[in-house]
């Protein structure tokens, strides 16, 4: 059986804050975000909505902010930097979720995950759980404060679809390389 020790403990301490803190918000702000001037899963959520309703390839899988719902109001499409969370959102409406707040909910745990395989990178690449520790502790403390201006969708996603694959491919490259 596997011995666990106080860094296993400072690690569930800083996950449980984590999660506490962020739906602490959510919860105090009735799952809207952008309590302050952000508001990246609001928008999110706005273009998953129009890729919906118009057809994603009727838009050109390009960001539409308009909000109207009358077809006059959708001739132009936003063609600066399409973002991975916006067809995510798109996703998450096509199975049925058509609240902001289920989305800035679900945008809270893949978050969270990312973090935590942020924390495994740092211990897999550099053989110490210390290292992946500070770095953790760093993040959650500081980032936190971020996630107060909007639960950011668009900043959530980058945790996740980098340090998961940073991770997979060291650790399973080098348990390869070992047979």
């Amino acid at each position: 059986m596997k011995r666990y020790n106080k860094n296993h403990f400072i690690l569930i301490v800083l996950f449980l804050f984590f999660f506490i803190f962020e739906i602490y918000l959510w919860v105090a702000t009735k799952g809207m975000p952008a309590m302050l001037e952000n508001g990246e899963t609001y928008c999110a959520y706005i273009i998953g909505r129009n890729f919906e309703k118009w057809g994603i390839i009727n838009l050109r899988f390009l960001e539409d902010y308009a909000m109207s719902s009358s077809k006059e109001a959708h001739p132009y499409h936003f063609t600066h930097n399409p973002d991975f969370n916006i067809f995510f959102a798109y996703i998450i409406q096509k199975t049925g979720i058509k609240s902001v707040s289920a989305l800035t909910f679900i945008m809270i745990f893949v978050l969270g995950i990312g973090l935590f395989y942020m924390y495994l990178t740092v211990k897999e690449y550099t053989k110490n759980n210390i290292a992946g520790l500070w770095v953790l502790i760093t993040t959650v403390f500081s980032y936190a404060a971020v996630l107060v201006f909007g639960f950011n969708a668009s900043r959530a996603w980058p945790w996740l679809l980098i340090f998961a694959p940073l991770y997979h491919l060291k650790r399973y490259a080098s348990e390869g390389a070992k047979r």
